[in-house]
């Protein structure tokens, strides 16, 4: 089992950085971030998903930014293909705060498969990934 030093954060600073993008979230995409987080920090330990380990800093380089978007341009329906999904990130950050997209992951690197099987396996987010 894959442990982790660093704790994902508590719903108190998530809606903070949330607010601060003027992203609007519900406690269920709250509670998405927060497990998404958490299995991301604990599979980092193994192998290398993203270079930022710091769950705050994860929170606004990656979540929130890539959030941004939703803000940015206006995302109602629709279909998101991201290209080199490493991480996850735009496009499973998108496809959390904007769940009626039709969500694309498409990854060259096998290394990470069993990240996203096991994420895809309890996040219930229908998203199609693509190695």
């Amino acid at each position: 089992m894959l442990t982790t030093n660093a704790a994902p954060l508590s719903q108190m600073p998530s809606n903070k950085a949330l607010r601060e993008f003027k992203i609007e979230a519900t406690t269920e995409q709250i509670a998405l971030i927060q497990r998404y987080m958490s299995l991301l920090l604990a599979w980092n330990e193994k192998i290398n998903i993203t270079a930022i380990r710091d769950p705050l800093e994860m929170l606004y380089r990656h979540f929130c930014e890539s959030m941004y978007a939703a803000v940015a341009v206006p995302l109602q329906g629709g279909r998101l293909a991201d290209v080199g999904s490493g991480g996850g990130f735009p496009g499973l950050a998108l496809k959390i705060i904007r769940p009626e997209l039709q969500g694309f992951l498409i990854e060259s690197n096998v290394k990470r498969l069993p990240f996203w099987q096991k994420w895809f396996a309890n996040s219930h987010l229908p998203v199609r990934a693509c190695w």
